[in-house]
């Protein structure tokens, strides 16, 4: 065990020659001499025949060496080291500032950077019509309540305050901002980016409470077009030529969805069977438990409007030849032309092209009609009297409207043609839509004669 020293004050250790010595006041406490000078203060403590060593740099005072050197001992006498409360020190300083910095990217980490960095992420995935609804959900909706504040700051009253506004007035437009905070916080939950360990932004969860007394309309309906009024407006369709009137005619022909006409390629169409096969990445569902039926069956007419368009390019419709021919025309570009053609009836009997049963609820006004709208006038029609003792038009029907499940077995045959009830009351459509019409008088039939 080292010797106990009486404490030399500065001077005697100054005045020590070179060499070790033992300075007094703390036990084990040397200083080390070379040249005259201090180099090194050390303490020594020993205990079953091991020796513990903590060395002090000279520019310490004797005082300060002291006071260090007894805390130290202490450390030692208890069963610990300096070393070792050293090492947890730089550890736990070490640990504050990994906190501080998480706290802070926390903040930075706001719900407007989770959400784009979600939308950029999945933007291969959804169509650009989807994408670009996202970043409008983002924009008008959540950003101005939620945008910049840190996604672990995020409450579920929060995301109610960026809903509530527009749950009621604007269900579609809310359903969009809501699907979309889902998302983001699910991502944001998956990449580790918050603390949050379940999604505030969930209807099955608290927020479904503080929603549910708003109590939201029943869905509406897509405005339509009675049946009765289908040849009036095909009259004026056919009178204003463009990409996007053509696309509308085809998709009334057909009852196709917008999407399902606005993608067609001209690959998907066998003129010689008359088949339209639809890929399954233009449906409306990509669900793979209720995969549908994809083929159509054409009209007469179907077939004879796609001989007398210019194949220009792989689509079918193109949005303008100067943008290039895989540009497909917009999700807005039918919807446009019935906008237009609407003004220009409003002007000649004051009513345009509304549904007689659909109302806008803010204003009480009749609703214009949708090129979505078409489906539901071509139903409306097959459910009529001259068809409502035929149940095999009725299930033809649905097959057009690719409403049925796929069956492999009938779609073998359905993809050659072979479908005699969907033919026959496609057929019956044309027939019905095209009464009275003489399209050798509109392009395309005129300019390619």
């Amino acid at each position: 065990m080292p010797r106990i020293k009486k404490a030399l004050t500065v001077k005697e250790v100054n005045a020590l020659p070179d060499g070790r010595h033992a300075v007094g006041g703390v036990k084990g406490l040397t200083v080390e001499k070379r040249d005259g000078k201090i180099t090194r203060y050390r303490l020594r403590y020993s205990k079953g025949g091991s020796e513990r060593v903590t060395t002090y740099l000279s520019t310490y005072t004797l005082s300060e060496v002291r006071k260090k050197a007894a805390a130290d001992l202490a450390l030692y006498e208890s069963g610990t080291s300096p070393q070792e409360v050293r090492a947890k020190k730089k550890e736990e300083k070490a640990a504050e500032e990994r906190e501080a910095e998480k706290r802070a990217e926390s903040e930075r980490m706001t719900f407007s950077h989770c959400a784009k960095g979600f939308i950029s992420l999945y933007a291969q995935t959804v169509s650009k019509s989807a994408n670009k609804a996202r970043l409008v959900a983002l924009a008008k909706h959540l950003a101005p309540v939620l945008g910049d504040k840190p996604i672990d700051a995020i409450m579920v009253q929060d995301v109610a305050a960026a809903l509530e506004p527009i749950w009621v007035s604007k269900p579609n437009a809310a359903q969009k901002a809501y699907t979309l905070a889902h998302q983001v916080f699910n991502y944001a939950i998956a990449k580790e980016l918050t603390e949050l360990k379940s999604n505030p932004a969930d209807l099955n969860g608290p927020l479904g409470v503080l929603l549910k007394p708003l109590a939201r309309p029943p869905k509406e309906n897509y405005p339509s077009l009675p049946f009765a009024d289908i040849q009036a407006f095909i009259r004026d369709l056919l009178a204003t030529p463009s990409a996007s009137a053509y696309a509308l005619f085809f998709a009334i022909l057909t009852a196709s969805r917008n999407s399902e006409v606005r993608l067609a390629e001209w690959k998907e169409f066998d003129l010689d069977n008359g088949v339209w096969t639809i890929p399954e990445e233009h449906q409306k569902t990509k669900d793979k438990a209720f995969e549908r039926n994809r083929t159509k069956v054409l009209s007469a007419q179907a077939i004879d409007f796609l001989k007398h368009l210019p194949r220009i390019g792989p689509l079918v419709f193109i949005k303008r030849q100067d943008v290039g021919l895989n540009e497909p025309l917009s999700d807005m570009a039918m919807t446009g032309v019935i906008k237009a053609l609407h003004e220009k009836k409003i002007q000649k009997d004051g009513l345009g092209w509304i549904d007689p049963n659909s109302i806008k609820r803010e204003t009480g006004e009749k609703r214009r009609v949708t090129p979505h709208g078409f489906r539901a006038t071509f139903r409306s029609w097959v459910e009529s009297e001259e068809w409502k003792n035929y149940p095999k038009a009725q299930e033809a029907a649905e097959r057009m409207l690719l409403h049925e499940k796929k069956d492999n077995l009938n779609g073998a045959y359905r993809r050659y043609g072979y479908d005699p009830e969907q033919k026959e009351v496609a057929q019956a459509w044309a027939d019905y839509c095209l009464k009275g019409i003489d399209l050798s008088d509109y392009s395309p039939w005129r300019r390619c004669e």
